[in-house]
């Protein structure tokens, strides 16, 4: 037998299911690794590989004892079977939005998510009683992948750069230095930016970069590295504006902080304001099915009029 222990026969020869098996055994040069990823019992691809090979009368793969190799064969083979996964994966995304009809799934930071998503979308579950929005939050600057449906929309601060992503729109964020109104009162409040190092600071890990934000970013990144007192460094934007809530420090938020937080006091933009980019991510196979697209609309109708404002955003054409 060319590759397997089992019998090939009732198995198939050289289907497209098979193809596509052989293909993920192709790249990860494993058949147990393959077998994981496909989801399938070892025997089972290996009965699918070992049909291939008997269909062609020719090896496919030589065992080695790191795992598996293309033959010559093999190899001619892959030329024509290459994008067979890729296919698939499209294929899934589309069965699975569509078995999944009523809920769309969208992946952002947790200050998108725990914050931005809620805001903007107030009002959408009355008029839209039938889907359910679920919301996934990751680590910021992390992109979900649409092509393997881990979401229908990511918000994603990184300009996806694979061919089957959407951007459906695109934003800015401004962002501005906040206090609790009890620091305010009691400590004052700076004037220019080189006072901020008289203050203590809380502020998010991604502060610390610079390139992240244009305006003052990469001012307010150099003077966090010789700050001597910033009391509160976290990974979390919503944990952020509770600690300045709290009365840790001062620390950039969102502009928007001023329109729906009443207890932060904003201090003026000419001591520090920077802009943060954003886009709206789905895939291209799936940003037109009715739930997903329901989301979009309502994004592109309410964000300039609703307290999501003091941003700007642009809907991209292929959505007017």
């Amino acid at each position: 037998m060319a590759f397997g222990d089992e019998s090939p026969a009732a198995a198939g020869g050289a289907d497209l299911e098979s193809a596509r098996i052989f293909s993920v055994v192709a790249r990860l040069g494993n058949v147990r690794a393959a077998a994981s990823e496909l989801g399938m019992s070892q025997s089972t691809v290996s009965r699918r590989i070992a049909a291939m090979e008997e269909s062609f009368g020719a090896r496919l793969f030589v065992r080695s004892s790191e795992g598996v190799n293309l033959t010559d064969v093999g190899r001619s083979v892959m030329q024509i079977t290459d994008g067979l996964e890729s296919a698939a994966r499209r294929l899934k995304t589309v069965s699975d939005s569509v078995k999944r009809k009523t809920v769309v799934t969208i992946s952002g930071s947790d200050g998108i998510g725990g914050y931005w998503i809620p805001i903007c979308l107030a009002g959408f579950s009355e008029q839209n009683p039938g889907i359910t929005v679920q919301v996934k939050c990751g680590d910021v600057g992390r992109l979900a992948d649409v092509a393997r449906a881990e979401a229908d929309i990511d918000i994603t601060y990184s300009l996806p750069r694979d061919g089957d992503s959407c951007v459906i729109g695109h934003g800015t964020m401004p962002f501005q230095l906040f206090a609790s109104k009890d620091y305010a009162e009691k400590h004052g409040l700076p004037e220019t930016l080189e006072q901020v190092l008289d203050h203590p600071v809380a502020a998010l890990e991604s502060y610390f970069l610079r390139g992240v934000g244009d305006g003052h970013w990469n001012a307010f990144a150099d003077l966090l590295a010789r700050h001597p007192r910033v009391t509160y460094r976290v990974n979390s934007a919503l944990a952020l504006g509770f600690a300045i809530r709290s009365g840790w420090g001062i620390g950039p938020q969102p502009a928007m902080v001023a329109m729906t937080e009443h207890s932060m006091v904003p201090i003026p933009r000419s001591v520090y304001s920077s802009v943060v980019k954003f886009w709206l991510v789905m895939h291209r196979d799936t940003k037109d099915n009715p739930a997903p697209r329901a989301i979009a609309d309502w994004i592109k109708r309410r964000f300039i009029k609703g307290t999501a404002g003091l941003a700007e955003f642009t809907v991209s054409p292929d959505i007017l």
